[in-house]
């Protein structure tokens, strides 16, 4: 059995209580103790901005090559005096937040090349801050707070490896100074958080996206805009989920705007969208409906077991031309207890597990 890797150390300073060259040599000399491990370098805390930079930037400078995360949480004035730093050749996660001076505006380039730089998380800058970066090959992008949609098309345009982008882009006062639409060629996975507003994606072209995911609640009259972005992204899109109820879905979503999706998971759904969705999921009424479907799941819900449901499912044992089988059906109601189904409803369902498709309900797999 292999010795498991140590854990990076990690140097957080709160508050400042030695001088700045004091503090920079007990950053060193206990990194130096680390002998040739990955570093990981966390700072949280508030300070005059003349006060601990100069020793953060020449810790990061000194041990750029050993650095494999870096956290800041300081004042954007702070921060803004860390420009121009790096290369950072194992950095893979940055974070970068700003919760003490939120209305200052905030501009500066944090890194210079991190060939290997795979996460930035950002969050708490004010209205039109700008965080800039040179890393070309950036693939994930994680904003813990929101961005007007400028800021999120600054991010994509400044970005052009990225692949996957969790975040809310929320408007403010005004309208999107942007007039012409925007095009990410790598772009697969969108995430959209609590907070997004939905009127930006009319600007958004993301002819590679295979994955979207809704966790924000949105008024009916934004459907329209994100039918007609689904619809543009619809040859590529393979996937889509939900994690809020409050979400107005139709079944003709899945008809007009995805119909090439492979995996759908959806998080409680309204009843009679279910009794909808099951009768079109039924191959006997609409052979067209879904074809390449694969994999379906609803969490935090209750689905009837019922005639409409199984002859859905038992459509879907067999692939004809063009279509595929479903592999697996998932159900997680919102308590999960024993004895979910009754006799002749496991019994019904475990006819389908004998045909090939992995069946879970609740905690149990069929």
């Amino acid at each position: 059995m292999g010795v498991p890797a140590p854990e990076p150390p990690e140097y957080s300073q709160q508050g400042w209580p030695l001088g700045e060259p004091e503090l920079e040599k007990m950053i060193q000399d206990r990194w130096l103790r680390a002998g040739s491990c990955a570093l990981s370098f966390s700072v949280r805390g508030y300070a005059p901005i003349q006060f601990g930079a100069t020793a953060i930037r020449n810790t990061l400078l000194h041990f750029a090559p050993r650095l494999r995360s870096i956290s800041l949480t300081l004042s954007s004035r702070f921060l803004s005096r860390l420009v121009d730093i790096g290369p950072f050749p194992a950095l893979e996660t940055l974070a970068v937040a700003n919760h003490f001076d939120t209305a200052d505006r905030l501009e500066f380039e944090i890194l210079g090349a991190a060939p290997r730089l795979q996460k930035l998380i950002y969050r708490g800058f004010a209205g039109h801050s700008r965080l800039l970066f040179s890393c070309r090959e950036l693939s994930v992008v994680a904003c813990e707070g929101p961005l007007s949609p400028d800021e999120f098309f600054d991010v994509v345009l400044g970005a052009p490896s990225l692949e996957n982008f969790t975040g809310c882009v929320r408007e403010g006062e005004g309208a999107i100074a942007r007039l012409d639409a925007v095009t990410h060629g790598r772009l697969q996975t969108l995430h959209l958080s609590y907070g997004s507003y939905l009127s930006f994606l009319r600007l958004l072209r993301l002819p590679a996206l295979q994955n979207i995911h809704l966790a924000t609640p949105f008024e009916a009259d934004e459907c329209p805009v994100l039918l007609s972005f689904l619809t543009r992204s619809s040859a590529s899109l393979r996937r889509f989920s939900t994690s809020i109820h409050d979400i107005p879905l139709a079944t003709d979503w899945f008809s007009t705007s995805m119909p090439y999706l492979t995996d759908i998971v959806l998080y409680n759904p309204r009843r009679v969208f279910l009794g909808d969705f099951f009768r079109k999921l039924d191959r006997a009424q609409d052979k067209e409906f879904l074809p390449h479907l694969q994999n379906l799941a609803f969490r935090d819900c209750i689905v009837d077991v019922d005639a409409p449901l199984l002859e859905a499912l038992s459509s879907r044992c067999m692939a004809d031309e063009g279509s595929f089988i479903l592999r697996s059906f998932q159900v997680w109601p919102p308590n999960v207890v024993d004895n979910l189904l009754d006799e002749s409803q496991t019994t019904a369902l475990r006819t389908l597990v004998e045909r090939g498709m992995k069946i879970y309900v609740g905690k149990d797999e069929l």
